[in-house]
C-alpha cells in the first residue's frame, strides 16, 4: 500500500502529496487537492486560470476597478494520492475481510495492485482523491462525502 507518513495511526493526516501537478482539464467543483504546503484545499470555483476566484479592487476610489483572480494558479496544485490513510476519511467505506487490499464504497469496489488502484468492474486506475471523486460522480451521480478538514 502507499504508505503513510504523516502520522500511525492514520487518524488525523495530511495525505501525502505527489510531485505532479493538476491536469486542470480534471478537476471538478468539490475536488480536494494540496499545494507546497500541503493546504487541503476545496475546490469552490474554478476557470482558465486557477481555482477558487475571488473579487480583487485597487482600492482607490478614483478608480472603480474590479476583476476576477483565481486564489491558487494551477501550476501550484498537487494531487492527493490514495492511501489508506486517505481511504479511511470516506464516508461509507468498508474493507472487505475476507479479501486483502480490497474496499467497498457503496457497490464501488476499489483494489490495490501492482502499486496502483484499480477500480473493480471497469479495471480503470484510480490514484488520487480527485479521480476518485470524479469516478464515483459519474458512476453514482452524487458526490463523495469525505471527511478532512480543508484549510482553504
Amino acid at each position: 500500500m502507499t504508505p503513510c507518513n504523516h502520522c500511525t495511526p492514520c487518524t488525523n493526516c495530511i495525505p501525502l502529496m505527489t510531485n505532479t501537478t493538476i491536469n486542470q482539464s480534471t478537476l471538478m467543483i468539490g475536488n480536494y487537492v494540496t499545494n507546497e504546503f500541503e493546504e487541503i484545499i476545496l475546490v469552490k470555483s474554478l476557470d482558465h486560470r486557477g481555482i477558487n476566484l475571488e473579487l480583487e479592487t485597487d482600492h482607490r476610489p478614483e478608480f472603480d476597478h474590479h476583476w476576477i483572480e483565481p486564489s491558487y494558479r494551477y501550476d501550484e496544485l498537487l494531487p492527493i494520492l490514495l492511501t489508506e490513510c486517505t481511504l479511511s476519511k470516506i464516508q461509507g467505506l468498508r474493507k472487505n475481510p475476507s479479501v486483502k487490499n480490497q474496499y467497498k464504497i457503496n457497490e464501488l469496489i476499489l483494489i490495490y495492485r501492482n502499486h496502483d488502484w484499480i477500480e473493480y468492474v471497469t479495471e480503470q486506475p484510480i490514484n488520487t482523491l480527485h479521480e476518485l471523486q470524479n469516478f464515483y460522480f459519474w458512476r453514482y451521480k452524487t458526490p463523495l462525502t469525505i471527511n478532512i478538514d480543508h484549510q482553504k
